[in-house]
Protein backbone atom coordinates (compact mmCIF):
# COMPACT_ATOMS: atom_id res chain seq x y z
CA UNK A 1 0.00 0.00 0.00
CA UNK A 2 1.24 3.38 -0.83
CA UNK A 3 1.19 6.42 1.71
CA UNK A 4 3.26 8.75 0.12
CA UNK A 5 0.40 10.60 -0.99
CA UNK A 6 -1.99 10.12 1.20
CA UNK A 7 -1.60 13.33 3.99
CA UNK A 8 -0.71 12.99 7.72
CA UNK A 9 -1.09 9.36 7.51
CA UNK A 10 1.45 7.93 9.66
CA UNK A 11 2.80 4.07 8.12
CA UNK A 12 1.32 0.72 9.29
CA UNK A 13 4.81 -0.29 11.40
CA UNK A 14 3.48 -3.89 11.58
CA UNK A 15 2.57 -4.24 7.54
CA UNK A 16 5.67 -6.03 7.33
CA UNK A 17 4.52 -8.74 9.44
CA UNK A 18 3.99 -9.46 13.12
CA UNK A 19 7.64 -12.00 13.09
CA UNK A 20 9.65 -9.02 11.39
CA UNK A 21 7.72 -6.60 14.07
CA UNK A 22 9.03 -8.70 17.21
CA UNK A 23 12.66 -8.73 15.74
CA UNK A 24 12.58 -5.08 15.44
CA UNK A 25 11.37 -4.42 19.17
CA UNK A 26 13.77 -6.34 20.91
CA UNK A 27 16.71 -5.34 18.59
CA UNK A 28 15.61 -1.85 19.63
CA UNK A 29 14.83 -0.75 16.46
CA UNK A 30 11.35 -0.42 16.94
CA UNK A 31 9.10 0.49 20.61
CA UNK A 32 6.27 -0.58 21.08
CA UNK A 33 5.16 3.08 22.27
CA UNK A 34 6.18 3.67 18.82
CA UNK A 35 3.80 1.52 17.10
CA UNK A 36 1.07 2.56 18.98
CA UNK A 37 1.32 5.93 18.45
CA UNK A 38 1.96 5.14 14.95
CA UNK A 39 -1.75 3.36 14.71
CA UNK A 40 -3.52 5.97 16.76
CA UNK A 41 -2.39 8.61 14.41
CA UNK A 42 -3.72 6.37 11.39
CA UNK A 43 -6.93 6.12 13.06
CA UNK A 44 -7.39 9.71 13.59
CA UNK A 45 -7.11 10.28 10.11
CA UNK A 46 -9.22 7.61 8.58
CA UNK A 47 -11.72 6.25 11.18
CA UNK A 48 -13.91 9.46 10.00
CA UNK A 49 -13.84 8.31 6.59
CA UNK A 50 -14.12 4.53 7.21
CA UNK A 51 -15.69 4.24 10.43
CA UNK A 52 -14.26 1.08 12.25
CA UNK A 53 -13.99 2.19 15.54
CA UNK A 54 -16.36 2.39 18.25
CA UNK A 55 -14.32 3.78 20.78
CA UNK A 56 -10.59 4.83 20.55
CA UNK A 57 -8.57 3.98 23.85
CA UNK A 58 -5.84 6.40 23.12
CA UNK A 59 -4.41 6.91 26.88
CA UNK A 60 -4.87 3.06 28.10
CA UNK A 61 -3.44 2.18 24.95
CA UNK A 62 0.04 5.09 25.16
CA UNK A 63 0.07 3.27 29.01
CA UNK A 64 0.53 0.00 28.28
CA UNK A 65 2.47 0.36 25.66
CA UNK A 66 4.83 2.58 27.93
CA UNK A 67 4.84 -0.75 30.52
CA UNK A 68 5.03 -3.17 28.27
CA UNK A 69 8.60 -0.98 27.20
CA UNK A 70 9.84 -0.94 30.53
CA UNK A 71 9.26 -4.55 30.58
CA UNK A 72 10.74 -5.47 27.62
CA UNK A 73 13.99 -3.33 28.48
CA UNK A 74 14.38 -5.39 31.70
CA UNK A 75 14.49 -8.62 30.23
CA UNK A 76 10.77 -9.29 30.64
CA UNK A 77 9.56 -11.33 26.92
CA UNK A 78 6.06 -11.98 26.94
CA UNK A 79 6.19 -14.04 23.59
CA UNK A 80 5.19 -13.55 20.32
CA UNK A 81 2.48 -11.07 20.72
CA UNK A 82 4.36 -8.70 23.20
CA UNK A 83 3.50 -5.17 22.13
CA UNK A 84 1.40 -6.00 19.22
CA UNK A 85 -1.38 -2.99 18.90
CA UNK A 86 -4.98 -5.16 18.47
CA UNK A 87 -8.72 -4.14 18.66
CA UNK A 88 -11.69 -5.81 19.91
CA UNK A 89 -15.20 -6.09 18.16
CA UNK A 90 -17.57 -4.31 20.24
CA UNK A 91 -19.69 -7.58 21.60
CA UNK A 92 -16.67 -8.14 23.67
CA UNK A 93 -15.96 -6.66 27.35
CA UNK A 94 -12.62 -4.80 27.61
CA UNK A 95 -12.11 -3.61 31.67
CA UNK A 96 -12.62 0.68 31.57
CA UNK A 97 -13.90 0.83 28.10
CA UNK A 98 -17.80 1.01 27.03
CA UNK A 99 -19.41 -1.79 25.17
CA UNK A 100 -22.57 -1.52 22.99
CA UNK A 101 -22.74 -4.40 21.08
CA UNK A 102 -23.65 -2.23 18.45
CA UNK A 103 -26.72 -0.97 19.92
CA UNK A 104 -28.49 1.73 21.55
CA UNK A 105 -30.24 -0.74 24.11
CA UNK A 106 -29.04 -1.17 27.58
CA UNK A 107 -28.11 -5.25 26.35
CA UNK A 108 -24.06 -5.16 26.94
CA UNK A 109 -25.31 -4.28 30.85
CA UNK A 110 -26.14 -8.15 31.10
CA UNK A 111 -22.29 -8.91 30.67
CA UNK A 112 -20.19 -8.56 33.38
CA UNK A 113 -16.69 -8.00 33.66
CA UNK A 114 -13.89 -8.28 30.75
CA UNK A 115 -13.99 -11.44 28.73
CA UNK A 116 -11.42 -14.12 29.80
CA UNK A 117 -10.14 -14.26 25.99
CA UNK A 118 -9.04 -10.36 26.45
CA UNK A 119 -7.47 -10.97 29.49
CA UNK A 120 -5.24 -13.64 28.00
CA UNK A 121 -4.78 -11.51 25.09
CA UNK A 122 -3.54 -8.75 27.96
CA UNK A 123 -1.35 -11.17 29.45
CA UNK A 124 0.60 -12.04 26.65
CA UNK A 125 1.69 -8.32 25.77
CA UNK A 126 -1.10 -7.34 23.42
CA UNK A 127 -1.69 -3.11 23.38
CA UNK A 128 -5.91 -2.62 23.11
CA UNK A 129 -6.22 0.31 21.05
CA UNK A 130 -10.09 0.08 21.17
CA UNK A 131 -13.61 -1.35 20.26
CA UNK A 132 -14.53 -1.98 16.92
CA UNK A 133 -18.00 -1.19 15.32
CA UNK A 134 -20.62 -4.39 14.85
CA UNK A 135 -23.84 -5.16 13.47
CA UNK A 136 -26.41 -4.77 16.44
CA UNK A 137 -26.07 -8.27 18.60
CA UNK A 138 -23.98 -9.49 15.96
CA UNK A 139 -26.81 -10.14 14.48
CA UNK A 140 -26.17 -9.83 10.50
CA UNK A 141 -24.34 -10.49 7.64
CA UNK A 142 -24.01 -6.86 6.01
CA UNK A 143 -22.34 -5.22 8.04
CA UNK A 144 -24.83 -2.01 8.11
CA UNK A 145 -25.64 -0.17 11.56
CA UNK A 146 -27.65 2.32 10.43
CA UNK A 147 -27.84 3.84 14.42
CA UNK A 148 -24.46 3.90 15.45
CA UNK A 149 -22.22 3.80 12.18
CA UNK A 150 -21.92 1.52 9.04
CA UNK A 151 -17.81 0.59 8.46
CA UNK A 152 -17.09 1.63 5.21
CA UNK A 153 -15.02 -1.21 2.77
CA UNK A 154 -11.57 0.45 2.04
CA UNK A 155 -11.38 -1.39 -1.24
CA UNK A 156 -13.45 1.16 -3.30
CA UNK A 157 -12.78 5.04 -2.89
CA UNK A 158 -15.66 6.01 -5.39
CA UNK A 159 -18.31 4.45 -3.70
CA UNK A 160 -19.64 3.62 -0.02
CA UNK A 161 -19.39 -1.03 -0.58
CA UNK A 162 -20.48 -2.73 2.84
CA UNK A 163 -17.83 -5.09 4.57
CA UNK A 164 -20.27 -7.55 5.68
CA UNK A 165 -20.69 -8.36 9.02
CA UNK A 166 -21.01 -8.72 11.93
CA UNK A 167 -17.59 -8.48 12.72
CA UNK A 168 -17.41 -5.30 10.29
CA UNK A 169 -14.92 -3.07 11.84
CA UNK A 170 -12.57 -5.75 12.73
CA UNK A 171 -12.22 -6.36 9.26
CA UNK A 172 -12.22 -2.65 7.93
CA UNK A 173 -9.56 -1.72 10.42
CA UNK A 174 -7.10 -4.24 9.15
CA UNK A 175 -7.37 -4.32 5.50
CA UNK A 176 -6.99 -0.27 6.67
CA UNK A 177 -3.36 -0.47 8.84
CA UNK A 178 -5.89 0.64 12.17
CA UNK A 179 -4.63 -1.95 14.15
CA UNK A 180 -1.65 -5.41 13.56
CA UNK A 181 -4.84 -8.12 14.12
CA UNK A 182 -8.57 -7.85 15.60
CA UNK A 183 -10.69 -9.69 17.55
CA UNK A 184 -14.23 -10.59 15.84
CA UNK A 185 -16.86 -13.12 16.91
CA UNK A 186 -18.89 -15.90 14.62
CA UNK A 187 -21.69 -17.45 14.84
CA UNK A 188 -22.23 -18.22 11.27
CA UNK A 189 -19.76 -16.27 9.25
CA UNK A 190 -19.20 -13.34 11.07
CA UNK A 191 -15.39 -13.30 10.82
CA UNK A 192 -14.68 -15.15 7.71
CA UNK A 193 -17.38 -12.91 5.67
CA UNK A 194 -15.83 -9.82 6.74
CA UNK A 195 -12.54 -10.81 6.26
CA UNK A 196 -13.29 -12.20 2.48
CA UNK A 197 -15.03 -9.05 1.32
CA UNK A 198 -12.07 -6.97 2.75
CA UNK A 199 -9.23 -9.11 1.50
CA UNK A 200 -7.89 -9.91 4.99
CA UNK A 201 -7.19 -13.59 6.37
CA UNK A 202 -9.97 -14.59 8.58
CA UNK A 203 -10.22 -17.38 11.27
CA UNK A 204 -12.92 -18.71 12.93
CA UNK A 205 -11.88 -20.95 15.82
CA UNK A 206 -13.85 -24.28 16.93
CA UNK A 207 -16.45 -23.64 18.99
CA UNK A 208 -15.58 -23.82 22.79
CA UNK A 209 -11.82 -23.44 22.21
CA UNK A 210 -11.61 -20.17 24.70
CA UNK A 211 -14.37 -19.93 27.17
CA UNK A 212 -16.98 -17.26 25.93
CA UNK A 213 -17.45 -15.39 29.16
CA UNK A 214 -17.85 -11.72 28.94
CA UNK A 215 -19.17 -11.96 25.01
CA UNK A 216 -22.69 -11.06 24.43
CA UNK A 217 -23.86 -14.58 22.82
CA UNK A 218 -26.10 -14.81 19.88
CA UNK A 219 -26.47 -18.81 20.37
CA UNK A 220 -24.30 -21.13 22.85
CA UNK A 221 -24.54 -23.56 20.45
CA UNK A 222 -22.89 -21.90 17.63
CA UNK A 223 -20.82 -18.86 18.87
CA UNK A 224 -16.68 -19.08 18.67
CA UNK A 225 -14.10 -16.53 18.75
CA UNK A 226 -12.59 -15.33 15.70
CA UNK A 227 -9.03 -13.20 14.49
CA UNK A 228 -8.57 -11.34 11.42
CA UNK A 229 -5.18 -10.46 10.25
CA UNK A 230 -3.09 -8.94 7.49
CA UNK A 231 -1.79 -12.30 6.13
CA UNK A 232 -1.98 -16.46 7.12
CA UNK A 233 1.58 -15.98 8.47
CA UNK A 234 0.43 -13.48 10.61
CA UNK A 235 -2.59 -15.75 12.03
CA UNK A 236 -0.15 -18.74 12.27
CA UNK A 237 1.69 -16.22 14.75
CA UNK A 238 -1.14 -14.85 16.64
CA UNK A 239 -1.85 -19.69 17.00
CA UNK A 240 1.13 -19.70 18.12
CA UNK A 241 1.17 -16.85 21.00
CA UNK A 242 -2.16 -17.78 22.22
CA UNK A 243 -1.52 -21.19 22.50
CA UNK A 244 2.26 -22.02 23.27
CA UNK A 245 3.03 -24.06 20.51
CA UNK A 246 5.64 -24.74 18.12
CA UNK A 247 6.49 -22.80 15.19
CA UNK A 248 3.36 -23.20 12.50
CA UNK A 249 5.01 -24.86 9.17
CA UNK A 250 3.86 -25.12 5.87
CA UNK A 251 3.16 -28.65 4.22
CA UNK A 252 4.30 -29.69 1.42
CA UNK A 253 1.50 -29.39 -1.48
CA UNK A 254 1.59 -32.96 -2.46
CA UNK A 255 0.19 -33.61 1.22
CA UNK A 256 -2.77 -31.62 0.99
CA UNK A 257 -5.92 -33.25 -0.20
CA UNK A 258 -9.00 -30.75 -0.19
CA UNK A 259 -12.64 -31.80 -1.22
CA UNK A 260 -14.71 -29.80 -3.22
CA UNK A 261 -18.73 -30.21 -3.37
CA UNK A 262 -20.03 -28.17 -5.77
CA UNK A 263 -23.72 -27.73 -5.29
CA UNK A 264 -24.85 -25.64 -2.95
CA UNK A 265 -21.23 -24.29 -1.98
CA UNK A 266 -20.99 -23.15 -5.44
CA UNK A 267 -24.25 -22.35 -6.59
CA UNK A 268 -25.24 -18.61 -7.99
CA UNK A 269 -21.40 -17.69 -8.17
CA UNK A 270 -21.03 -13.91 -9.33
CA UNK A 271 -18.72 -14.14 -12.40
CA UNK A 272 -15.82 -12.78 -10.57
CA UNK A 273 -16.47 -14.77 -7.62
CA UNK A 274 -16.43 -17.75 -9.71
CA UNK A 275 -13.42 -17.00 -12.33
CA UNK A 276 -11.56 -16.13 -9.40
CA UNK A 277 -12.25 -19.60 -8.13
CA UNK A 278 -11.69 -21.68 -10.57
CA UNK A 279 -8.14 -20.27 -11.30
CA UNK A 280 -7.27 -20.46 -7.77
CA UNK A 281 -7.95 -24.26 -7.51
CA UNK A 282 -6.18 -24.27 -11.23
CA UNK A 283 -2.94 -23.28 -9.43
CA UNK A 284 -3.30 -25.32 -6.33
CA UNK A 285 -3.60 -28.34 -8.97
CA UNK A 286 -0.65 -27.68 -10.90
CA UNK A 287 1.95 -27.10 -7.30
CA UNK A 288 0.54 -30.36 -6.38
CA UNK A 289 -1.87 -29.67 -4.06
CA UNK A 290 -4.71 -32.65 -4.41
CA UNK A 291 -7.96 -31.68 -5.37
CA UNK A 292 -11.26 -34.15 -4.96
CA UNK A 293 -14.28 -34.00 -5.95
CA UNK A 294 -16.58 -34.83 -2.75
CA UNK A 295 -20.30 -34.67 -1.34
CA UNK A 296 -21.63 -33.03 1.37
CA UNK A 297 -24.76 -34.26 1.18
CA UNK A 298 -28.06 -31.79 2.30
CA UNK A 299 -26.21 -28.97 2.60
CA UNK A 300 -29.10 -27.04 1.09
CA UNK A 301 -30.53 -27.58 4.31
CA UNK A 302 -28.46 -26.21 7.11
CA UNK A 303 -29.63 -22.11 6.29
CA UNK A 304 -33.26 -22.66 7.11
CA UNK A 305 -32.17 -25.16 10.25
CA UNK A 306 -29.20 -22.32 11.32
CA UNK A 307 -32.23 -19.62 11.09
CA UNK A 308 -34.50 -21.33 13.74
CA UNK A 309 -30.93 -22.44 16.07
CA UNK A 310 -29.96 -18.90 16.13
CA UNK A 311 -32.56 -16.57 16.34
CA UNK A 312 -34.42 -18.45 19.12
CA UNK A 313 -31.18 -18.87 21.07
CA UNK A 314 -30.91 -14.74 20.69
CA UNK A 315 -34.48 -14.32 21.53
CA UNK A 316 -34.25 -16.31 24.34
CA UNK A 317 -31.38 -14.65 25.66
CA UNK A 318 -32.76 -11.19 25.02
CA UNK A 319 -36.41 -12.37 26.29
CA UNK A 320 -39.78 -11.45 23.89
CA UNK A 321 -40.66 -9.14 26.71
CA UNK A 322 -37.31 -7.26 25.85
CA UNK A 323 -37.42 -7.44 22.60
CA UNK A 324 -40.88 -5.54 22.49
CA UNK A 325 -40.14 -3.22 24.83
CA UNK A 326 -36.98 -2.16 22.98
CA UNK A 327 -38.53 -2.67 19.23
CA UNK A 328 -37.83 1.33 18.09
CA UNK A 329 -34.33 1.17 19.67
CA UNK A 330 -33.07 -1.40 17.71
CA UNK A 331 -31.96 -1.28 13.93
CA UNK A 332 -34.98 -2.26 12.28
CA UNK A 333 -33.13 -4.25 9.72
CA UNK A 334 -31.97 -6.35 13.00
CA UNK A 335 -35.45 -6.22 14.44
CA UNK A 336 -36.91 -7.63 11.33
CA UNK A 337 -34.32 -10.70 11.44
CA UNK A 338 -34.70 -11.48 15.01
CA UNK A 339 -38.77 -11.06 14.64
CA UNK A 340 -38.86 -14.43 12.50
CA UNK A 341 -38.07 -16.42 16.04
CA UNK A 342 -41.61 -15.19 17.43
CA UNK A 343 -42.60 -17.57 14.67
CA UNK A 344 -40.91 -20.79 15.64
CA UNK A 345 -42.08 -23.51 17.70
CA UNK A 346 -40.55 -25.94 20.04
CA UNK A 347 -41.05 -28.74 18.12
CA UNK A 348 -39.45 -26.19 14.99
CA UNK A 349 -36.14 -26.03 17.30
CA UNK A 350 -36.34 -29.53 18.42
CA UNK A 351 -36.77 -30.88 15.20
CA UNK A 352 -33.55 -28.55 13.86
CA UNK A 353 -31.10 -30.10 17.43
CA UNK A 354 -31.82 -33.64 15.84
CA UNK A 355 -31.56 -32.51 12.09
CA UNK A 356 -28.17 -31.05 12.59
CA UNK A 357 -27.17 -34.30 15.18
CA UNK A 358 -27.63 -36.60 12.17
CA UNK A 359 -26.31 -34.50 9.51
CA UNK A 360 -23.18 -33.69 11.12
CA UNK A 361 -22.27 -37.67 10.74
CA UNK A 362 -22.26 -37.00 7.14
CA UNK A 363 -19.67 -33.91 7.14
CA UNK A 364 -17.85 -35.66 9.53
CA UNK A 365 -17.43 -38.64 7.06
CA UNK A 366 -16.54 -36.19 4.42
CA UNK A 367 -14.12 -34.75 6.23
CA UNK A 368 -12.59 -38.51 6.90
CA UNK A 369 -11.71 -38.42 3.16
CA UNK A 370 -9.75 -35.22 2.73
CA UNK A 371 -7.73 -32.61 4.88
CA UNK A 372 -10.51 -29.83 4.52
CA UNK A 373 -13.63 -28.63 2.10
CA UNK A 374 -13.03 -25.37 0.16
CA UNK A 375 -15.15 -23.42 -1.03
CA UNK A 376 -15.42 -19.60 -1.86
CA UNK A 377 -16.54 -17.63 1.16
CA UNK A 378 -18.76 -15.14 -0.17
CA UNK A 379 -21.21 -16.21 -3.42
CA UNK A 380 -20.27 -12.20 -4.30
CA UNK A 381 -18.01 -9.19 -4.06
CA UNK A 382 -18.31 -6.51 -1.48
CA UNK A 383 -22.17 -4.76 -2.71
CA UNK A 384 -22.12 -0.77 -2.77
CA UNK A 385 -24.88 0.45 0.18
CA UNK A 386 -26.73 3.58 0.01
CA UNK A 387 -27.10 5.01 3.50
CA UNK A 388 -30.47 6.79 2.68
CA UNK A 389 -32.59 3.31 1.77
CA UNK A 390 -33.44 1.84 4.86
CA UNK A 391 -36.22 -0.28 3.60
CA UNK A 392 -37.01 -3.88 5.00
CA UNK A 393 -37.02 -5.29 1.49
CA UNK A 394 -33.18 -3.16 0.55
CA UNK A 395 -31.97 -4.58 4.00
CA UNK A 396 -32.93 -7.98 2.82
CA UNK A 397 -31.40 -7.36 -0.56
CA UNK A 398 -28.26 -6.53 0.85
CA UNK A 399 -28.12 -9.89 2.75
CA UNK A 400 -28.78 -11.62 0.01
CA UNK A 401 -26.02 -9.93 -2.30
CA UNK A 402 -23.80 -10.75 1.22
CA UNK A 403 -24.44 -14.45 1.41
CA UNK A 404 -21.79 -17.41 1.22
CA UNK A 405 -21.65 -21.13 2.36
CA UNK A 406 -20.27 -20.08 5.82
CA UNK A 407 -22.95 -21.28 8.40
CA UNK A 408 -21.63 -25.05 7.31
CA UNK A 409 -19.00 -24.68 9.93
CA UNK A 410 -20.93 -23.29 12.94
CA UNK A 411 -23.77 -25.81 12.40
CA UNK A 412 -21.08 -28.87 12.58
CA UNK A 413 -18.59 -27.31 14.84
CA UNK A 414 -15.99 -27.03 12.10
CA UNK A 415 -13.44 -24.78 12.39
CA UNK A 416 -12.38 -22.04 9.74
CA UNK A 417 -10.57 -19.92 7.80
CA UNK A 418 -10.83 -17.64 5.19
CA UNK A 419 -7.96 -15.74 2.53
CA UNK A 420 -7.82 -13.68 0.03
CA UNK A 421 -7.13 -15.79 -3.37
CA UNK A 422 -7.91 -13.11 -6.19
CA UNK A 423 -7.85 -9.07 -6.14
CA UNK A 424 -7.76 -7.69 -9.16
CA UNK A 425 -6.25 -4.20 -10.44
CA UNK A 426 -9.00 -1.79 -9.43
CA UNK A 427 -10.99 -4.55 -8.43
CA UNK A 428 -12.14 -6.17 -5.06
CA UNK A 429 -11.23 -8.80 -3.27
CA UNK A 430 -12.67 -12.69 -3.72
CA UNK A 431 -12.20 -15.18 -0.48
CA UNK A 432 -11.58 -18.80 -0.25
CA UNK A 433 -13.07 -20.89 2.89
CA UNK A 434 -11.17 -23.96 4.10
CA UNK A 435 -13.15 -25.71 6.51
CA UNK A 436 -11.66 -28.55 8.79
CA UNK A 437 -12.82 -31.02 11.51
CA UNK A 438 -13.19 -29.57 15.09
CA UNK A 439 -9.77 -28.44 16.85
CA UNK A 440 -8.29 -29.02 13.56
CA UNK A 441 -7.03 -25.06 13.54
CA UNK A 442 -3.20 -26.08 13.45
CA UNK A 443 -3.70 -27.94 10.58
CA UNK A 444 -5.39 -26.07 8.58
CA UNK A 445 -2.92 -23.11 9.29
CA UNK A 446 -0.56 -25.48 7.91
CA UNK A 447 -2.72 -25.78 4.82
CA UNK A 448 -3.17 -21.85 4.59
CA UNK A 449 0.53 -21.20 4.87
CA UNK A 450 0.85 -23.83 1.92
CA UNK A 451 -1.79 -22.19 -0.21
CA UNK A 452 -0.25 -18.20 0.44
CA UNK A 453 2.90 -19.29 -0.36
CA UNK A 454 1.65 -20.32 -3.64
CA UNK A 455 -1.17 -17.69 -4.49
CA UNK A 456 0.43 -15.44 -3.09
CA UNK A 457 0.16 -12.71 0.55
CA UNK A 458 -2.62 -10.62 0.46
CA UNK A 459 -2.19 -6.74 -1.05
CA UNK A 460 -3.35 -3.92 0.36
CA UNK A 461 -5.70 -0.91 -0.39
CA UNK A 462 -4.89 1.77 -1.69
CA UNK A 463 -5.68 4.26 0.99
CA UNK A 464 -4.37 7.34 -0.83
CA UNK A 465 -7.57 7.55 -3.58
CA UNK A 466 -9.91 8.77 -0.44
CA UNK A 467 -7.99 12.06 -0.41
CA UNK A 468 -7.63 12.69 -4.00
Amino acid sequence: MTTSSTPNLAPDLLSIGLERYGTKLRSGELSIEQATRAYLDRISVLDPILSPYAYIAHEQAIAAARLLDQQLSSGVDLGPLMGVPIAIKDNIMVDGMPCLAGSHTDVARRLNGEASFVSLLKARGCVVLGKLNTVEFALGNTGVNARLGTPRNPWDATCFRLPSGSSSGSAVAVAAGLCAFAIGTDTGGSVRGPAAHCGVFGMKFSAGRWPMDGILPVSAALDALGILTGSAQDAATVWRGLTGEPVVVPREPGQIRLGVSKPYFFDNLDPIVDTAMQAALLRLAQHGVQIESVAVQNAHEVDGLYNILSKSDLLSALGQDWVKANADRINPDVLDRLSEAFHFTRSDYETSVERRRVLSRDVNAVLEQVDALLSPTKREVAPTYDSTEMSVDYMRTLSRHCAGPTRIANFFDLCGVTQPVYIPEGGLPVGMQLMGGARAERSLLEIALTIERIIGAPARPDLSAFFR
